[in-house]
């Protein structure tokens, strides 16, 4: 009997003991302390809203600067997050958050790619893509004035208004299309070439303002391409008016431009050969035209017409007596 009454004040004590430790729990729960911008993944893998659209891309590369976002033409704008994620223990920093549409570059704030945060992490409740293409675009601008980002990363050089286009670290089937820029004023010209309505004109070494000599009649979409020999490549476009020339001067002057130099040679000599039988044409027609008045007189009618003249004058003397 006494041992019966003992286990039912074992059982007894056993549901108070488990009401304390709960009671504990929720104290420390509610003393600890508010998260910081570093969560931990959850448990697809993911970081943020787990209900949202999650793209992940591993960084091909160690980079850092400035982080802008954009979204593929014909998407429609929707709320970003943007983290990286330690390799190691899978905990996610939020870079920033903001509404990114497919039009204007939105900066979201620092990035610094290390070896224990490769892997780039975007959540989103409206972005999405085709199957192998970006969802989203990132741009990594170094700190410092190397371009603005707006609708493209804008710039101005040797007195020139334009762009870079930036460099593709991603693959091209990646879900993140990752990009970087570099500074233009660490290299040199590569190579210029120079376009007009989507045709190639020319190339060059060293650049200049495009040359008009290329251009027909009237106005013309332009764009210089320039190549450094750091990989970057520099876009001016530009719209032209190269005015208005006779018909057909400007067509055969630009020909003459386009034309490569074995071509020019053979164009010189025509026009030299043309020049040449001209003249002598016209030689020939103003000699025909020399020996006809001599054969019909014309020549003597001038020797002639002074003696009619001072004829004239004795019969109206004589006259003038007779009177």
């Amino acid at each position: 009997m006494i041992m019966v009454m003992k286990n039912i004040k074992i059982i007894a004590i056993v549901p108070f003991l488990a009401f304390v430790l709960f009671l504990s729990g929720n104290a420390s729960a509610l003393n600890s302390p508010a998260p910081t911008a570093t969560t931990t993944a959850d448990s697809n893998g993911g970081c943020g809203n787990p209900n949202y659209f999650q793209y992940s891309l591993l960084a091909p590369k160690t980079v850092s600067g400035s982080l802008f976002l954009r979204l593929p033409k014909g998407t429609k704008a929707s709320d970003v997050q943007f983290y990286t994620q330690d390799g190691s223990n899978s905990d996610c920093e939020q870079i920033g958050s903001a509404t990114v549409g497919p039009d204007l570059w939105v900066k979201l704030g620092p990035i610094d790619l290390t070896e224990s945060q490769s892997n780039l992490v975007a959540v989103g409740s409206a972005i999405g893509a085709e199957p192998y293409a970006a969802a989203i675009q990132a741009l990594i601008v170094p700190d410092g004035s190397v371009c603005q980002p707006s609708t493209d990363c804008m710039v101005t050089y040797d007195g020139l208004n334009g762009y870079i286009v930036p460099k593709l670290l991603s693959g091209d089937t990646d879900s993140i299309a990752l990009f970087s820029v570099s500074s233009l004023t660490d290299s040199k010209v590569k190579s210029v070439q120079y376009f007009a309505d989507n045709v190639f004109l020319y190339k060059k070494n060293v650049l200049a303002p495009i040359n008009k000599n290329y251009l027909n009649n009237g106005v013309h979409n332009t764009s210089i391409q320039v190549q450094f020999t750091n990989g970057e490549i520099f876009m001016v476009n530009q719209k032209i008016d190269a005015g208005q020339n006779w018909p057909g001067v400007a067509y055969l002057r630009t020909m003459y431009f386009k034309s490569s130099n074995q071509i020019k040679i053979y164009m010189l000599a025509g026009l030299f050969i043309i020049s040449g039988l001209l003249v002598i044409i016209i030689a020939r027609i103003i000699h025909v035209k020399l020996l006809y008045r001599n054969d019909h007189g014309f020549n003597n009618y001038h020797n002639v017409k002074p003696e009619i003249k001072h004829v004239e004058a004795v019969v109206r003397d004589i006259e003038s007596n007779d009177q």
